[in-house]
């Protein structure tokens, strides 16, 4: 374990057994309680007659997940990836979704920004096959049940993807409770972007209203890349399934003959409500497709991290994370229901310098910030303290150093 000294105008130095998790991890993300969960995946069989998507049966999940609240836009994938394919461009508009990017653009984006956050890349692969600014294949990579417990960013699993999409509403469309196609889509036009109110293109993520999981575009404006590929549903229960792989994925009947493509779900600007709005729903492309109807955004599973040295499995209390800086240092954490909460910093001999946080708080994600002085505003002393945090009704400690 490396320990760091910072010499400076005012430093607080720790060292951490895990990642010092950026400040923007998981911002603008939902955390989606799927835990001990289940619902039913997939269509009735002589509900519509698609191969690939009839064969309803119960899927059970055994852990929380975070998704995108939105399609990851023009601006965070050019950002990322120093790059904006899109076709659909309007100057100053970078709100609009990104699209006309591969299977492999989108999983490199998700392990990009998986080491901007400073968390686990979950994806492995030997070699990046380029053509043009687009990655056209990932040489050697895999994806098992291992990765899907990784602690960063990744693509939603179809499984997931219909949960979300659901949301926990059990008709053919998750925005009405109407049998007729018509209503539905007269319904929809306040959910989705659609053939019927698009005016031609993509809209910006966020203008309709979101599912009830808040999650906006679950349906319409593009379809999202997924991780699986399409393959036929069993009909048999199933527990946090990852779905096919390149290896594994047969064609579904001889119309739909093609194996081993990627899904994408949701419909797209240019489609109905009726049946590619469908709750259900997906279609597939191959992997290296860069198409203006598909884009994507990404999930983290909400795994036990270690928290001060200590394995975290409370279901209140699911991280926590103390970043140094030049003039301060920053505790991070996130609550899942509401609780007490109390963060303190004590000196060497056991007295409390300074209370930062003490009472109950919702559900949420907070940060506190030392900045090294105590309750009357006098900068303290350099030498050793140390941040008593207790959330939850958990308790953890970490010796710092300050440094005048």
């Amino acid at each position: 374990m490396k320990k760091v000294h910072l010499i400076s105008s005012l430093a607080l130095v720790l060292s951490l057994h895990t990642h010092s998790v950026n400040a923007a991890a998981y911002d603008g993300m939902k955390l989606i309680r799927a835990a001990n969960d289940s619902f039913q995946m997939g269509f009735d069989k002589g509900v519509q007659n698609w191969a690939c998507i009839t064969g309803k049966h119960k899927v059970t999940f055994t852990y929380n997940f975070y998704v995108d609240s939105t399609l990851i836009t023009q601006d965070d994938y050019n950002t990322i990836m120093k790059n904006n394919p899109s076709s659909h461009k309007i100057a100053g508009n970078l709100r609009l979704p990104v699209e006309k990017v591969s299977w492999y653009d989108a999983v490199l984006y998700c392990n990009e920004r998986s080491k901007r956050d400073n968390l686990d890349t979950v994806y492995s692969y030997s070699s990046v096959t380029k053509s043009g600014t687009s990655v056209s294949k990932l040489v050697g990579l895999t994806f098992t049940a291992s990765n899907l417990k990784k602690n960063g960013y990744r693509l939603l699993t179809n499984a997931e993807a219909e949960y979300c999409v659901r949301a926990h509403t059990t008709g053919l469309w998750w925005w009405t409770t109407t049998t007729d196609a018509n209503q539905a889509t007269t319904d929809a036009s306040s959910y989705v972007v659609y053939s019927g109110n698009d005016g031609g293109t993509t809209q910006p993520v966020a203008s309709k209203k979101p599912n009830p999981f808040g999650l906006y575009d679950m349906t319409g404006n593009l379809f999202e890349w997924k991780n699986d590929c399409e393959a036929p549903y069993i009909t048999t229960p199933e527990i946090d399934p990852i779905g096919a792989t390149a290896s594994n994925a047969p064609a579904c009947t001889t119309w739909d003959a093609t194996a081993n493509m990627k899904m994408a779900r949701g419909g797209g600007f240019q489609n109905d409500c009726n049946y590619h709005g469908r709750t259900p729903y997906h279609f597939k492309w191959n992997d290296n497709t860069q198409d203006a109807q598909i884009g994507f955004r990404c999930a983290a599973t909400a795994v036990s991290v270690e928290v001060f040295g200590h394995a975290n499995t409370s279901a209140d209390f699911q991280r926590a994370a103390i970043i140094p800086g030049r003039s301060a240092t920053k505790i991070e954490y996130l609550l899942v229901n509401q609780g007490p909460v109390k963060i303190a910093i004590f000196d060497c001999r056991g007295n409390v310098v300074r209370i930062l946080v003490s009472g109950s708080q919702s559900a949420g994600k907070y940060t506190a910030s030392w900045d090294g002085r105590n309750a009357f505003g006098v900068r303290g002393c350099a030498g050793s303290y140390v941040v008593s945090v207790n959330v939850a009704k958990r308790s953890f400690s970490k010796a710092i150093f300050m440094a005048n």
